[in-house]
């Protein structure tokens, strides 16, 4: 639910482009830090719980425990949210007179100004990728322990095996229900399919800068608006994939 939350302010940040096409300009100002702090704390809050779901999944299906834990689940929510609106909150209200602005055009849209480069990677580039390496580790010991090149012991969870296993092994692990669980792991692997284009059109444009008030793009707008449309599909891509993988979720249907 909070990455779902997520998404939708992230496309309501997004639809505030609809000023800037009919103005045929991007400008400073209110409207801008608005759009800035929508886009900063949807993306950064959509990153860090694709971060816990990864966690959550892997120790769910790896160790077999935490599958029910709601108030835990409930408190790490509740930190994510904190941290995030905490840290936009404390970097907007401090970047405010004269040229000091926080968010301004990039160019395209607002958000975090170039100048800023600290901040950027502080309050989403480190997500971005800290997650994705998060993710690629704990899928691929996923996908070995759905194999079952990994056992772990159940009643004592710290032993864990490894071992070869025969064909025979293999096709009866691919028709138990841990299969069902690996088909989850799309969900977060098709999720930053689509996020980490944006955010290396983003690097690219201001890595190497002399001039930190320089917001010509280093990228043609034709990429840039591919990735961003790419991006801004997360959402929908979200919602099918739950709907296929989990249907008895939010009163999606029964599970076949």
């Amino acid at each position: 639910l909070s990455l779902f939350v997520g998404d939708f302010v992230q496309g309501v940040g997004i639809a505030f482009d609809i000023r800037w096409i009919s103005k045929g300009i991007v400008a400073c100002g209110g409207y801008c830090t608005a759009q800035g702090v929508l886009r900063q704390t949807s993306e950064t809050i959509v990153y860090v719980d694709a971060c816990a779901i990864a966690v959550h999944t892997f120790i769910s299906i790896f160790f077999r425990r935490g599958e029910k834990a709601m108030i835990l689940s409930l408190f790490i929510v509740c930190i994510i949210w904190l941290y995030v609106i905490l840290f936009v909150c404390m970097a907007v209200s401090s970047h405010t007179k004269g040229n000091d602005i926080f968010n301004t055009p990039t160019p395209y849209w607002c958000w975090i100004g170039s100048q800023y480069t600290a901040e950027r990677i502080a309050g989403e580039y480190f997500w971005i990728w800290f997650t994705g390496l998060i993710s690629l580790v704990l899928y691929v010991l996923l996908y070995f322990c759905i194999r079952g090149n990994i056992v772990v012991e159940e009643n004592k969870w710290w032993r864990i095996h490894f071992r070869r296993v025969g064909a025979n092994q293999r096709q009866k692990a691919a028709s138990a229900p841990a299969k069902d669980a690996f088909i989850v792991l799309l969900y977060p692997a098709a999720y930053f399919g689509l996020r980490l284009g944006l955010s290396i059109v983003r690097w690219i444009n201001f890595v190497g800068r002399s001039d930190p008030n320089d917001i010509s793009p280093n990228v043609a707008s034709g990429p840039t608006f591919f990735v961003q449309t790419i991006s801004a599909l997360s959402g929908v891509v979200n919602v099918v994939l739950l709907a296929y993988t989990r249907p008895g979720l939010l009163l999606l249907g029964e599970h076949s």
